[in-house]
């Protein structure tokens, strides 16, 4: 039995009396569903996600530092400090002869923001005791879905190859950040060449020469320092005092002070310009390789950036001047990624 005096439900009652204002409505929708779907980046993270945890490096760059010497002198003094961030659920370090790596996860509804804050506040307050050398070295890594790697790949490169950093940063890097929406490129497995002061601690103790003076020596006499401007004429005149070195035989005759006189700084060392040591290498097939990472610009489509940057990976291999020296694997593609796992979703 239907009860007459009952009021109809308001959506139905809205439809029957205003339906040119619901149809309108619904034709607003679909407009804003159509430019959402064409103008929202395409991410595998959604904005504003951050998961509980940071990663922490702190490099120990000895070449005679050991696993334990790295733990007595960072790791415990590390876990020391930080056991008084709030949140703080677990923290493992793991101590090598590279330096320390220490994961730190937090409670669920931990403030990451805060914590990020708090545990950079702890370092600072660390470095003090941290041995001089490892004090420039601390890393702190918060997750990011923008500044996450959208492309992983290895480079084999030939041995041929003279000068591999500048090769790369000519041929790889700087083609690659032109691609729109690409912000960065990373290379890890090649060094940009140094100057290298090697002591030869024989020649050291026999001309008398003390290593804190060689430092100081070599702190003082490279520098660029602005001495203010002249004015003549209505004229003004900027002035710079240039002391740096601009070729190997400079270094090489910086004078020691002793007290048994001046000593050339070639005399006890060797000064060479070189790709510093390593002790660990990179290999694709055999050959030698590098690790290239390739990270977007906030807000770029990581599907439309990713198809573009394999594009022109193809380019750069058929490049005349590269001459087929170099080939690229890619080993993880973020965008094709989300393709495959949108394609599972909608079953097409």
């Amino acid at each position: 039995m239907i009860d007459m005096n009952k009021k109809p439900s308001l959506l139905p009652r809205i439809s029957v009396n205003r339906p040119v204002t619901v149809t309108m409505c619904l034709v607003a929708l679909l407009v804003v569903g159509i430019v959402a779907y064409f103008r929202v980046p395409v991410k595998l993270f959604p904005s504003g996600f951050t998961p509980t945890f940071l990663y922490m490096f702190i490099g120990y760059n000895h070449r005679n530092a050991s696993p334990q010497e790295a733990e007595q002198q960072i790791a415990r003094p590390l876990e020391e400090q930080l056991r008084t961030v709030k949140g703080i659920k677990r923290i493992r370090t793991y101590s090598g002869s590279f330096g320390v790596d220490a994961p730190i996860e937090f409670q669920a509804d931990t403030d990451m923001d805060l914590a990020y804050n708090q545990v950079i506040d702890r370092l600072e307050r660390l470095k003090l005791e941290l041995p001089e050398e490892v004090r420039d070295n601390v890393r702190v890594y918060k997750f990011n879905s923008d500044s996450w790697e959208i492309m992983w790949m290895g480079l084999s490169r030939d041995t041929s190859i003279v000068d591999p950093y500048q090769f790369l940063n000519l041929h790889v890097q700087r083609r690659l950040e032109r691609v729109d929406g690409v912000g960065r490129v990373n290379f890890w497995g090649v060094d940009e060449k140094e100057v290298m002061i090697e002591l030869n601690y024989e020649r050291l103790s026999a001309r008398g020469v003390d290593v804190g003076t060689m430092v100081q020596a070599l702190q003082t006499d490279n520098f660029a320092l602005s001495a203010g401007y002249v004015r003549e004429g209505g004229k003004q005149f900027y002035v710079r005092s240039l002391a740096r070195y601009q070729s190997l035989d400079e270094i090489k005759d910086i004078l020691l002070h002793t007290p048994n006189g001046d000593v050339r700084l070639g005399d006890v060392s060797d000064v060479i310009y070189d790709v510093p040591e390593r002790s660990w290498y990179q290999r694709i097939d055999g050959q030698v390789a590098v690790s290239v990472g390739v990270f977007q610009e906030s807000g770029a489509n990581i599907v439309e950036v990713g198809d573009q940057v394999v594009a022109t990976l193809q380019e750069i291999e058929n490049d005349p001047r590269v001459d087929g020296r170099i080939k690229f694997n890619v080993f993880f593609n973020q965008g094709e990624f989300i393709q495959k796992k949108w394609a599972r979703i909608c079953g097409c």
